[in-house]
């Protein structure tokens, strides 16, 4: 009370002076030295200083899947880092003479250290082959949308399997091995493009500044009707008919075939691919000629697949509608099919599900087929932004290829081989294209690479991705990308040598030879079957009328399912390629996290106490 009888107050006490003043204010000044506005002060939170608001985080892409080691590299941190900067060097292949004398430095310290890196990698791939156990069973528990979507997919390329005949019995068996000898040579070359129809998207590589992940929401939808030609197995490609009358081939392959054939790597693999052979008459000029074709499609679907399988074909989409959602130019022709045709199709397709009505619907496997795919789509499109579809654009080129075997005969041999020729047309699609530094335009094809063990590093390479131009390296379960690698053809090469010894010229030789035994079969639909026990042969199947055939192929429809135990083999840590998360940590893939100081031989080092003055 004493605080304010200190202020003074207006002594007027006359109300015709309170009439003419409107409002009686107090001074500030007279306030400022108050004990209640200096209370008031110190109550008041003080202004949180800011500062680095103009700073660059610097974002490093899965960061958050730091691993927990159960020791401590050999080496030290400093060690490390040498080590590191040493591999960018060697990855760059830099002559000596343009390293600086730090890179010289660093070069010469992953050197004297190689052996116990050396010791150190495989003691890191043998934990995370370890973790692995553990690692794929986690894999297995979580279905998230993206497995939900493949899932979808898959039930609706296991009805492939109803558009061809039922029953088959083995024709013969061709061999997968080729030697190389010095009197055979085989050439290949392209003579001509022939077709190319629809949209080639471009490319737009992502930054990677920020967190880049891939929703499902921006998949395509799974029920789409198809109206081009080129959709439709290569036997069934009304393109590939106009085509044979200005042109001529023997044999007519689709792109993903092609791949299967060459890909011997691994005799254990399971397989099926349809061929038809057709007399096709056709008109050149005044003259009706007689062609006969071997037509051969892209592969049967597996019947068994695991969740690793479903992901991978929805990431797979994934990049395109995310990197290849652009368009960059329409070729002059579109690839369109007619509706007269297509529903006639339709009609069939329709036919034979009702047929295979008794085998499958009454199936409890085939209630949850058509329920999932029921519920995929509406579960998935209200989640879509209006007025942006999720596109793939379509594309399509029709390639002539000349195979020529050239024998330099011996007068002593017996049995000669023969010089053999023949044109082959590869029907393939791109997933975009994009501008060279010289301003011209370069295909691009775009596929996923997943991690599997991203906390650890980057895996080795698999043999899905070669042959592609972008490696996009993702998340298992999030997909996150954490990496774009781009491949030359000179490195896909060396890492299918050196990690799979696969050898190209022995892979074209093995394809000549097939491709000509099945030119000599009669015309008729076959299957080429290629089971375990078969190793480096290649069954053919023929079609036949009787049910006590060898083969039913539509009873892989109702045998479909997924197994939920990945039992697919542990991929070794690529020790030579460099993540972003191996930048800030400064240490090389392979490697534990390092320690601050060498520890001595005998036990850990101690720290020295501090020496106390006795009391007196």
């Amino acid at each position: 009370m004493n605080e304010f009888k200190k202020l003074k107050w207006d002594p007027t006490s006359d109300p015709s002076y309170l009439e003419e003043q409107a409002c009686c204010f107090i001074p500030d000044e007279l306030l400022l030295d108050s004990y209640v506005y200096q209370n008031l002060k110190r109550r008041l939170p003080k202004e949180k200083r800011v500062s680095g608001l103009c700073n660059v985080v610097s974002f490093f892409p899965g960061k958050k899947y730091l691993p927990r080691f159960p020791k401590s590299s050999s080496l030290t941190k400093q060690q490390l880092e040498h080590c590191l900067n040493a591999l960018k060097l060697i990855n760059q292949n830099k002559s000596a003479s343009q390293l600086k004398q730090t890179e010289a430095y660093s070069l010469e310290i992953y050197n004297k250290l190689s052996g116990k890196l050396a010791d150190e990698n495989a003691a890191f791939n043998q934990f995370v082959r370890n973790s692995w156990e553990s690692d794929r069973g986690t894999i297995a528990r979580l279905r998230n949308n993206l497995y939900k979507y493949g899932l979808s997919n898959y039930h609706k390329k296991v009805r492939r399997y109803l558009e061809y005949r039922n029953f088959y019995k083995e024709e013969c068996l061709l061999s997968t091995t080729c030697t190389e000898q010095e009197n055979v040579e085989v050439e290949v070359n392209c003579i001509n493009n022939l077709l190319e129809l629809g949209t080639l998207a471009r490319f737009s590589q992502p930054s990677l500044k920020f967190e880049c992940k891939l929703s499902a929401q921006t998949l395509p939808a799974t029920t789409s009707n198809i109206r081009s030609n080129s959709k439709f197995p290569v036997s069934q490609d009304e393109n590939i008919r106009h085509l044979l009358k200005d042109n001529d081939f023997d044999v007519v392959i689709s792109s993903s075939g092609l791949k299967r054939l060459l890909d011997n790597t691994d005799p254990k693999s399971k397989w099926t691919i349809p061929v038809t052979i057709e007399l096709i008459n056709v008109n050149r000029g005044n003259e009706v000629c007689t062609k006969k074709v071997v037509f051969i499609d892209k592969p049967l679907v597996s019947s068994r697949q695991d969740p690793l399988d479903l992901k991978y074909y929805s990431m797979k989409r994934l990049v395109k509608t995310n990197f290849c959602q652009y368009e960059a130019f329409s070729f002059e022709k579109q690839d369109t099919y007619p509706d007269e045709k297509l529903a006639n199709i339709n009609k069939k397709l329709i036919e034979l599900e009702k047929q295979m009505t008794g085998n499958i619907d009454n199936t409890k496997k085939s209630a949850e087929m058509s329920q999932n795919n029921e519920g995929v789509d509406d579960e998935m499109m209200w989640k879509k932004k209006k007025n942006k579809p999720n596109i793939i654009h379509h594309n399509v080129n029709y390639r002539l290829w000349r195979f020529k075997q050239i024998v330099n005969n011996n007068s002593l041999m017996k049995n000669q081989l023969r010089n053999t020729e023949f044109n082959l047309l590869v029907r393939s699609k791109l997933d975009g294209c994009e501008t060279t530094p010289s301003g011209s335009l370069q295909p691009v094809i775009v596929k996923p690479k997943i991690e599997l063990q991203l906390q650890y590093g980057a895996n080795i390479p698999t043999k899905r991705p070669f042959s592609n131009l972008y490696r996009v390296r993702l998340h298992w379960d999030t997909a996150e990308v954490v990496s774009i690698e781009k491949c030359t053809l000179q490195k896909v090469m060396s890492e299918a040598t050196s990690l799979y010894q696969y050898n190209p010229y022995l892979g074209l030789g093995m394809l000549n030879n097939l491709l000509n035994e099945l030119r000599k079969l009669q015309v008729g639909n076959y299957l080429l079957v290629h089971q375990p026990k078969h190793e480096y042969f290649i069954s053919v199947l023929v079609e036949c009328e009787s049910p006590l055939s060898t083969v039913q192929l539509h009873f892989e429809v109702d045998n479909c399912e997924i197994e939920y135990d990945i039992k697919r083999n542990w991929v070794p840590i690529d020790l030579n390629y460099i993540l972003p998360i191996h930048e800030f940590e400064k240490r090389p893939p392979g490697c534990f996290y390092g320690a601050l100081r060498l520890r001595k031989k005998g036990g850990v080092t101690k720290k020295k106490k501090k020496l106390q003055q006795k009391k007196k």
